[in-house]
């Protein structure tokens, strides 16, 4: 008994889907509406909620794959941008490490520039007490070239300094 309930609603659906599709037809094909639609028997009930059946099953399969393949592709996607993102991020970084040494290696450059123009500074006015004094004392030539060693000296630190970073 529950068979037959099942069925007959079964046959109900196919036959209003048959109805539609008849009247659909009739206009597409400018032939006016129909007046009546003549019934299914059912072997062409049946056969016709097969061919139904078949055709859902086949249209949420495909419905599936492609929302499947559309988040595989979002998702693949999503993972180029976030590659793109990090590899930004790295050259950002290395961008600001190599600001920084060039900072502290014009730092540097100053340091030594101080330093020459006060070493060349002392010389000079070394100069002027040798030109001011009329003879010649140990203690200036031992100045000017303490003055040159530490000239040199602070040169051959910073370009060590230099070459380490390099």
């Amino acid at each position: 008994m529950v068979d037959k309930c099942y069925a007959s609603r079964d046959f109900q659906y196919t036959g209003m889907y048959h109805w539609m599709e008849v009247n659909v037809k009739m206009r597409m094909l400018n032939l006016g509406k129909p007046s009546e639609v003549p019934k299914l028997n059912e072997n062409m009930a049946i056969d016709l909620g097969a061919e139904l059946l078949g055709e859902a099953i086949i249209f949420f399969i495909a419905a599936a794959s492609i929302t499947a393949e559309y988040i595989r592709s979002s998702l693949k996607e999503k993972d180029k941008a976030v590659a793109k993102e990090e590899q930004f991020m790295n050259l950002e970084n290395e961008i600001n490490d190599l600001k920084f040494t060039v900072d502290k290696q014009e730092v540097e450059i100053r340091h030594l520039t101080r330093t020459y123009y006060a070493l060349q500074q002392k010389q000079s006015e070394d100069k002027q007490l040798e030109n001011k004094s009329f003879s010649c004392t140990s203690e200036n030539i031992v100045g000017s070239d303490e003055s040159r060693g530490i000239l040199q000296h602070a040169i051959d630190h910073a370009i060590e300094s230099i070459k380490g970073k390099i």
